[in-house]
């Protein structure tokens, strides 16, 4: 029990620890020599919100690529103005700056200065330097960056050969700017406020000799193997994620018993496909959207004509102003420029607008009363984290401290766990479980319906494909619905034109593609991997140097 105690108050100080600092400037001063080597200077403006010794700085010393490990040499490290301490390690190398006996507060300055080898990556075709600017390990937000990279030799960059990128670990976000300003010199800044934990990472792409520097080769290391004690301290996590899941269970009980067997002709009413897909999905979909496009039609707001492979849309009349935003969002982007739109001309250009109104359908859905609130305030706000969080502290606490290593994979294993039920589909209200059931009800019937059911329906309502269309786009099943619809229509749906001699549904059937307009409609500008720096993947966080920092 003493143990578990002691576990258990260890794990909650790794939580408590706040670096109540911020980085106001990170300026780097960064120059390349012939030989491949760089000569780094880093000035951080920091602001102390309490009182702290100083500052400590990570630099790695390795720069994983490609599954491999380049081994990088730190050397000739300063710090002007202050005591400092360095502590080299096998993957990084810490300087800690300050005085254990004297507390600082407010702004502060601190210049670090270093010497990095073995830096520059060569490629069969090129060179490359690819360096983390800022590091993305950084305890605190980090107001501007400021950085400068000089040249050893003159030579014209292109833009291909210039990249710089931001954001966390791994990401690729456009935060950051770097442009050549002569012969010899760049200049980049960021372009907006690095949250903690960001950071930005630059990449040059250089001729194959231009410095000298030898052919920096990638060494695979073998990870020592270990021995795991104790098995049976699995137990431990096991139990809490049993609780746990318990819990979970227990809080997705609506009490509601829907009827599998239930088949109906039509949707819910009142309801638009959109509406109804989203439901289904718990989150908009391209398609969703794109099920808009048949509804207009039938309602006579627009027509569709297909020239070949390509779908054009023609403005009929303006949507009604009751109609939801996203609706409107849709159309109005659709037509902004003329009444008539050709698909193919919005690949690249419409996802942002898509986003935009699957966010304010996913949120109309989502204010509906479908889903458990009390779930969603449990499992679905900042509390979800706690549990996984304690895990992870008492994971860490069990390796680093107790030495157990299957109770620490244990308890990671369970704050995995903690982290993804969470994610499952939220659980319904009563009314959303109805809800729920009418809709599956119909679906089936739009999947495998029976076909003397379909020919009476279709023959009491003609105009039940047209209305129920939209809604097997929004399912995904409007390939099988318009197969089983064939035998039952002629002619093509009077808002569909194409320049096909001898038009019939068959001929609808199978050169009308919602799949086409979905991709056009999510299509995002495509940014080559070939022909610009970084032979080995770049983002952020993905070159030499970088780490991080925080306070003490």
């Amino acid at each position: 029990m003493k143990r578990i105690l002691t576990l258990f108050c260890l794990s909650i100080s790794l939580f408590i620890n706040a670096q109540d600092f911020d980085i106001t400037n990170f300026d780097v001063d960064l120059e390349i020599n012939a030989d491949g080597s760089f000569n780094v200077t880093e000035t951080l403006d920091v602001y102390f919100r309490k009182e702290k010794r100083g500052i400590y700085r990570e630099i790695e010393n390795i720069y994983k690529i490609n599954n491999g490990t380049v081994q990088i040499g730190i050397s000739n490290i300063a710090v002007n103005g202050h005591d400092y301490n360095v502590n080299n390690k096998k993957d990084k190398v810490i300087i800690r700056i300050g005085n254990p006996d004297i507390y600082l507060s407010g702004t502060q300055q601190y210049i670090i200065s270093y010497v990095i080898k073995n830096g520059i990556i060569t490629y069969p075709e090129h060179q490359e330097f690819h360096y983390d600017v800022t590091g993305n390990s950084w305890n605190a937000p980090i107001d501007k960056v400021d950085f400068t990279i000089k040249l050893p030799k003159r030579i014209t960059l292109t833009a291909d050969d210039i990249k710089v990128t931001g954001g966390r670990e791994n990401q690729a976000l456009n935060i950051a700017e770097l442009r050549q300003i002569d012969s010899r010199t760049l200049k980049g800044k960021s372009l907006r406020r690095l949250n903690k934990n960001n950071g930005i990472t630059a990449a040059i792409r250089l001729p194959k000799n231009y410095l000298e520097v030898a052919n920096n080769e990638v060494t695979y290391l073998k990870q020592e193997e270990k021995k795991i004690y104790q098995p049976w301290y699995i137990a431990l996590p096991l139990a809490l994620f049993g609780l746990f899941l318990s819990f979970w269970r227990k809080m997705r009980t609506t009490g509601f018993v829907s009827d599998e067997e239930e088949i109906n002709l039509y949707p819910p009413k009142g309801l638009t496909s959109a509406h109804v897909g989203a439901f289904v999905d718990q989150t908009s979909n391209t398609r969703d959207i794109v099920s808009l496009l048949p509804y207009w039609a039938s309602e006579g707001y627009i027509e569709m004509k297909q020239i070949g492979e390509e779908i054009y849309l023609y403005k009929m009349n303006n949507l009604p102003p009751d109609f939801p935003e996203y609706e409107h969002i849709i159309f109005n982007r659709l037509f902004e420029e003329s009444e008539v739109a050709k698909i193919s001309d919005l690949k690249t250009k419409f996802h942002s607008t898509l986003s935009i109104a699957q966010s304010l359908l996913t949120s109309e859905v989502k204010l509906q009363d479908y889903y458990d609130p009390e779930y969603i305030k449990t499992f679905r706000s900042w509390k979800l984290v706690l549990f996984p969080l304690f895990m992870i502290g008492l994971g860490l606490v069990s390796l680093i401290y107790f030495k157990l290593i299957f109770l620490g994979i244990g308890f990671f294993a369970v704050a995995l766990g903690g982290f993804i039920l969470p994610l499952f589909n939220l659980p319904l209200t009563e009314k959303g479980a109805r809800l729920k059931s009418e809709i599956d009800g119909f679906r089936r019937f739009l999947k495998d319906p029976d076909e003397k059911v379909l020919e009476k329906v279709i023959k009491e309502d003609p105009s039940y494909f047209d209305k129920m269309f939209p809604f097997a786009i929004a399912f995904g099943l409007e390939k099988n619905f318009l197969n089983k619809l064939e035998p039952y229509m002629t002619n093509v749906p009077y808002w569909y034109h194409s320049d096909h001699k001898n038009q019939s549904f068959s001929t609808f059937s199978s050169g009308f593609k919602p799949e086409v307009i979905q991709s056009a409609f999510s299509s995002t500008p495509h940014n080559p991997s070939s022909g610009g720096a970084s032979g080995g993947g770049f983002s952020s966080g993905s070159g030499v140097g970088g780490g991080g920092g925080g306070s003490w």
